[in-house]
């Protein structure tokens, strides 16, 4: 009986090592990476480079299945520069040049997803010496696919970091590579397309920057290459998918929308279309999704849910999560504005959803297959290494028996101790096992009722800030009655205590930003109520009184929060009412301030200390009547944004720091302004946390 046991014991023992093994290995991927970066280094030291290459991308390959973006950059950076070092050191090796111009193009493609345009720019022009130092030598087609790709992705780099003048000269480049090819093969249509893209993006930087006249040139370019190539690109849908692109760099969806309803609705050219494809539904996909995105953007949303969901079916079998991923924001926002909600919450829920499949799709593009030689290469090494071993191990074999006798009397003695210490051990782990999974059962089952519960109350908050956003004026109703305004809208949490307001009655026009008590969902719980109050107070007053409306809110306020508590919660507000020439203010604890067309400072017209709600005094809201003349820029906003902390020494923004910073950017187009403003605190947030809702309009007169 004893021998049985023991014989189990050991069992056991040697069981338990196996698996501990396997797991032991599971969780140690990293130190493969690590070997695979030292045989790298190994191999490029010793200059055999079709080691090198192997071993590197062995490990590139694993280095993109790293989620810390700082370890994956670092690990791949150096892989980079081993085979930048292996193409440097081997000039006239292609293979060596266009294994490290592949790596190269994977590598960018991973920096710009993770927005490293620094490390981008400077990868990019590396390879672009030596892809311009190898493409002159060779003929090999994919190796100018490859320049191509990277001169994309520099001149991208370069309109990103706003170094115009960069791209206009990488782009004089790249036309100088395109026509030398295009001389080569001159009935290569997309080599044509892609000059005469760049021609249209040079011309809109030149204008930008003010050269009219190398503007005008590229203008004509453009134009010429499309005239003349029309034959060419009527045999295929070149010639429609040419003027889709040309119109969708201009943003004319107006165009775009005439042109793709002319394809669908003409049977030949349909069939044109379709055939010019082997994968026929992906051609009436795209057909559908430019249709879609263009009824977006012109407000036809009936159209751009219908043409929405029939390319979301194309896609979804072709399985393209790109355009799926910009399909479900279209259909999301166009249910929106037809007020079908849950519709457009299953888009977003189905958007948030690829947004995180797309996070998990990094493939690596430079995979290595071993060639005939290497293999036989690789396979005597390691025939020599075992033929080493075998020598060094009949030269040991004495000393071998030696210690293995000798550690046979060590195992005799402690075997029956550690067998009878592992048996106890068992024991105790089997009842501490039955105990703590009974506490287990316990606390998943709690676990899982949180969980739960803590997924219905996120719905819930979710789909409250759909029926928030239903009361805020939409930004088709904001530019129909102000269409030289904008507004700058960022909540602290899912919800938010301040809101935005806007009513046209007869020649006057109410607007006003206010700030609730509190944010999140009490927050936004005050502002539909103070929202309500609002919109009531000025349907009963139908004046221009902007001090008499915020009296008659504030009752209306303290009226529907009437209770034995005494609740003093309410709102701060500026309210302002454009009548002709003049403007009227009235505000609690919200200042106005409007910055002239003639001056360079600001004029700020102060509110009064008492907020809408219940208080310890009372008085009258006072109307400011302020004359206003064209170009005017006129300011309102709650305390959010002068109140966050952050810059360097993590201090407040402060009033005054906001009034400079208005200043500065005054004169500037009032959208161009929108996007100052977000930028602006998201450079001095920084990395701290947002401490309360913001919201700023402008308004330009």
């Amino acid at each position: 009986m004893l021998k049985h046991f023991q014989i189990f014991i050991v069992a056991l023992f040697i069981n338990f090592n196996y698996n501990y093994a396997i797991d032991n290995h599971l969780k140690t991927n990293d130190t493969s990476l690590i070997k695979q970066l030292n045989k790298t280094v190994y191999w490029s030291e010793n200059k055999n480079i079709d080691s090198t290459i192997y071993y590197s991308n062995l490990a590139a390959k694993n280095a993109f299945n790293l989620k810390d973006f700082t370890k994956k950059r670092e690990v791949l950076l150096k892989i980079n520069l081993l085979k930048r070092r292996a193409a440097i050191n081997n000039p006239k090796n292609i293979e060596a040049n266009k294994d490290y111009l592949k790596n190269c193009i994977s590598f960018l493609r991973i920096l710009s997803d993770y927005g490293d345009y620094d490390l981008g720019i400077k990868t990019t022009y590396q390879a672009k010496k030596i892809a311009e130092e190898i493409v002159y030598k060779t003929n090999d087609l994919e190796l100018f696919e490859i320049q191509n790709s990277i001169y994309n992705y520099l001149i991208n780099y370069n309109v990103t970091s706003r170094n115009i003048n960069a791209a206009i000269k990488n782009s004089y480049e790249y036309i100088s590579i395109l026509d030398t090819h295009i001389k080569k093969d001159k009935f290569n249509t997309e080599l044509i397309l892609d000059k005469m893209l760049l021609s249209q993006f040079l011309s809109t930087q030149l204008t930008a920057i003010g050269d009219t006249l190398n503007s005008k040139n590229f203008d004509s370019i453009h134009v010429a290459l499309f005239n003349n190539n029309k034959g060419k690109f009527r045999s295929l849908p070149y010639y429609e998918k040419c003027l889709i692109d040309y119109h969708l760099n201009g943003h004319r969806y107006k165009k775009i929308n005439d042109l793709c309803f002319d394809i669908y609705n003409n049977k030949k050219k349909l069939e044109r279309w379709i055939k010019s494809d082997k994968n026929g539904e992906v051609q009436m996909g795209y057909l559908h999704f430019r249709i879609a995105e263009s009824c977006f953007y012109t407000g036809e949303n009936n159209l751009a849910i219908k043409f929405g969901e029939l390319a979301k079916d194309y896609f979804t079998i072709n399985k393209d999560t790109r355009v799926l991923l910009r399909l479900s924001q279209i259909l999301e926002l166009a249910y929106s504005t037809k007020n079908n909600y849950p519709k457009a919450y299953k888009h977003l829920k189905y958007y948030d959803s690829l947004n995180t499949i797309l996070a998990n799709e990094k493939q690596y593009g430079t995979e290595q297959i071993y060639n005939f030689e290497f293999r036989k290469q690789k396979q005597t090494e390691i025939d020599s290494l075992i033929n080493l071993k075998k020598e060094i191990e009949n030269k040991n074999t004495l000393d071998q028996e030696k210690q293995k006798l000798a550690t046979q009397k060590k195992i005799s003695k402690t075997f029956f101790t550690i067998t009878f210490l592992i048996a106890i051990l068992i024991l105790i782990i089997s009842y501490l096992y039955i105990k703590s999974r009974k506490t287990n059962n316990i606390i998943s089952n709690q676990n899982a009722q949180v969980k739960k519960a803590n997924s219905e109350i996120l719905d819930s908050i979710n789909y409250a800030k759909k029926i928030q956003s239903a009361i805020l004026p939409t930004t088709n109703f904001i530019k129909s009655i102000l269409n030289n305004s904008f507004i700058y809208y960022q909540p602290k949490d899912i919800v938010a205590g301040d809101f935005y307001w806007l009513k046209k009655m007869e020649q006057s026009i109410l607007f006003a930003v206010a700030d609730c008590t509190g944010h999140g969902v009490p927050g936004a719980l005050m502002s539909v109520l103070c929202n309500n109050a609002l919109n009531r107070a000025s349907a009963e007053t139908k004046a221009i009184n902007t001090g008499k409306i915020l009296d008659i809110t504030r009752d209306i306020v303290i009226s529907e929060l009437n209770s034995e508590e005494n609740v003093k919660d309410g709102m701060d507000i500026a309210l302002c009412c454009i009548n002709k020439k003049t403007l009227f203010y009235s505000g609690a604890n919200n200042p106005l301030w409007i910055i002239r067309k003639e001056t360079d400072t600001v004029q700020e017209f102060k509110a009064d200390k008492l907020p809408i709600g219940r208080h310890d005094i009372s008085f009258p809201y006072n109307t400011h009547e302020i004359p206003i003349n064209k170009g005017d820029s006129i300011y309102i906003f709650s305390d959010g944004f002068a109140d966050q902390f952050g810059g360097d020494r993590g201090k407040k923004y402060k009033t005054k720091q906001f009034k400079d910073f208005l200043v500065s950017i005054c004169k500037k187009e009032i959208t161009i302004q929108q996007q100052l403003i977000q930028e602006e605190f998201k450079r001095w947030k920084g990395e701290n946390e947002q401490i309360d809702d913001v919201c700023v309009m402008g308004i330009r007169v």
